[in-house]
């Protein structure tokens, strides 16, 4: 077969002829190279960093002073005693006490850390500061990391502030000198908790205090109710919540399915209350919930 022949002006490419590439591609490359470079340089760099972070917490002596508890399975009594977060004020001053409580809040700059730690509605503030003979970076770091709404154990030496600590309820702090994960919380909560603070009394602008508080507050009217009953000689029951059948008449009932079977939710102990009367109970009373779909 003849070769066609090539047109006017078209350049040589044919195989083993070398590609001369124009100015602004020579410096499109080059530009390339340069970023891959330094790309490289900070991935070495970071890595670099961290074995050096790692062999510095592998080497770390305070490292038994802090990080994460082993899994409590209650194979011994530690003999530990705990002191309670509201129970801290000025007479607690340059005693060392041990924290049970969970993280409200966190914030690491630098070489120090402050936590607030939450245990019901009381706060106090934590700090630690690195000095290498009780805190160290380690300690920091890894307080740092800690997610809100964690357990901790915490140990430490109770100090007076020269200023007053906002948001906080106790005015005192402490100065860490251990602390150890009891049990992590997710790093991303699937609500946020807003407790109660010295700064946020009003309820209307805290829904978890409003929970708290009418939690508190059923509790002690189901503890009084009890307690007056059982002092005239009431006896406290417990009758069934899941039913084959209405219980009574006059109101429509949760229907629902029991291992294939159809059911329903109690609308009254009534009957039950009746039936413990006739074993000679003569007075009894029961503190649960009834349903009814009306």
């Amino acid at each position: 077969m003849a070769d066609t022949p090539e047109a006017p002006g078209t350049p040589d490419v044919s195989e083993g002829a070398p590609v001369e590439l124009s100015k602004s591609q020579q410096k499109k490359l080059a530009q390339k190279a340069e970023k891959e470079a330094k790309k490289k340089a900070k991935a070495d760099a970071m890595a670099a960093e961290q074995a050096a972070a790692r062999a510095a917490e592998e080497n770390d002596p305070l490292k038994a002073s802090y990080g994460d508890a082993p899994r409590v399975q209650s194979s011994e009594i530690s003999g530990k005693v705990w002191t309670r977060v509201e129970d801290i004020d000025e007479n607690s001053v340059g005693k060392t006490v041990l924290l049970r409580g969970r993280v409200h809040n966190v914030r690491g700059k630098g070489k120090s850390a402050f936590l607030v730690i939450r245990q019901s509605t009381a706060t106090v503030q934590v700090v630690f500061f690195v000095d290498d003979v009780t805190v160290s970076k380690g300690m920091v770091k890894y307080v740092s990391g800690l997610t809100k709404e964690s357990i901790v154990d915490i140990e430490g030496v109770i100090n007076m502030p020269s200023e007053a600590i906002s948001g906080c309820t106790q005015q005192v702090e402490m100065s860490a000198v251990k602390i150890h994960a009891i049990s992590k919380s997710l790093a991303v909560l699937p609500f946020q908790v807003n407790f109660l603070t010295t700064d946020s009394y009003a309820p209307q602008q805290n829904q978890t205090w409003l929970r708290y508080v009418g939690t508190r507050l059923q509790s002690a009217v189901c503890g009084l109710f009890r307690s007056t009953l059982l002092d005239l000689d009431f006896t406290e029951i417990h009758t069934p919540k899941t039913l084959g059948g209405s219980s009574e008449g006059g109101a429509s009932v949760f229907k629902v399915d029991y291992m294939g079977q159809p059911g329903c939710l109690a609308q009254s102990p009534q009957l039950y209350k009746q039936m413990a009367i006739q074993g000679d109970l003569e007075r009894v009373f029961e503190i649960g919930p009834v349903f009814r779909a009306e």
